[in-house]
């Protein structure tokens, strides 16, 4: 049974770059190129393709609308290196992995970049094809047995196979790096290791690190649940199991104030660019209370200028002070 934090654990979806000016010196980078000048000739596509990112980089959002005028331009233009970027990361935060599968595998070649080898193997475990990951893992350069993004990877392929010692030993062997960097997915497998394994005090110990770094942590939750009843300990076991409830039903109230965000952003930024500025002020307002840290700057930023078109100079300045204080924390 795959476990559940491996089914949610998200993929990186930070856009690449890439020199797209260099000179073609394979029939792909011909390609690339080609689509390119393509692409820029084409103002509409480069408006739809704009609007689209605005969503992708900042929120981190995709509607089915722009998502289907995105695989129209992606359809299009096949080759556009920066299409392409977009369209990786709009199936990701939809996570539609078969989806990514097929375009990672139709550009595959002899040429796939180590960056794309590290992708598909992420991408075959969030479909179960753990024998699939893993071979792609071993076909990574040597250096990577050091790296603890492979050696994680190589520990959720050996986990999902059923063996239990090899994922140990994967995650063992950068178990430093893993605790320095606060991979909080990495320490609740070796948690779940600990447990197949029947070593429950260990398996408390290591769970224990992930709730100290991240006290709303379902997953390190429901399994000291399961391991306090495995053990025999059924106090133990029902206070988890309901701090497993109150973690979901937190969590649930976070997602909503997510999604309420990211309604009222879209509304925001119709205004802004219909110049309503007096309904700027009042989504501006509306939004600063449920923002987090960096949106909440962006925010302050917005309602500065909307006031300062409204001639509002005092509340402008009282904004834009606002928005320099949360930049400098």
């Amino acid at each position: 049974m795959i476990p559940k934090f491996l089914c949610d654990k998200k993929l990186d979806v930070k856009l690449c770059i890439f020199l797209l000016g260099l000179a073609p010196f394979i029939s792909c980078q011909s390609k690339a190129e080609r689509d390119k000048q393509l692409f820029a000739k084409d103002p509409a596509a480069i408006s739809d393709f704009q609007r689209i990112n605005v969503d992708l980089n900042t929120v981190r959002q995709i509607t089915p609308e722009n998502f289907e005028r995105l695989k129209i331009l992606h359809s299009r233009y096949p080759n556009a290196l920066e299409i392409e970027q977009s369209y990786r990361a709009a199936l990701i935060i939809r996570e539609d992995w078969g989806g990514l599968e097929k375009l990672l595998i139709e550009n595959s070649s002899s040429e796939r970049t180590r960056a794309d080898s590290v992708l598909l193997a992420k991408v075959y475990i969030k479909l179960g094809k753990f024998s699939e990951s893993f071979g792609i893992i071993q076909s990574i350069d040597s250096a990577a047995s050091t790296d603890v993004e492979i050696r994680s990877l190589a520990a959720m392929a050996h986990f999902g196979l059923g063996e239990l010692d090899a994922a140990a030993v994967d995650l063992d062997s950068v178990w430093d790096t893993i605790i320095g960097q606060k991979r909080i997915d990495d320490i609740n497998l070796r948690g779940l290791i600990y447990f197949g394994k029947k070593d429950y005090g260990k398996a408390v110990e290591t769970l224990t690190k992930t709730l100290d770094l991240d006290p709303l942590n379902t997953v390190a939750y429901n399994t000291l649940s399961r391991v306090y009843h495995a053990s025999g300990d059924a106090e133990m076991a029902e206070k988890y199991r309901k701090e497993t409830e109150r973690a979901h039903e937190q969590l649930a109230i976070d997602e909503n104030r997510k999604m309420t965000f990211v309604s009222l952003a879209n509304k925001l930024k119709t205004a802004w660019n219909e110049r309503r500025y007096e309904e700027v002020v009042r989504l501006s307002q509306e939004m600063i209370p449920i923002a987090d840290k960096p949106n909440k700057e962006a925010v302050y930023k917005y309602l500065a200028e909307a006031q300062s078109a409204l001639g509002n100079k005092a509340a402008a300045d009282a904004a834009n002070a606002e928005a320099q204080k949360i930049k400098g924390q």
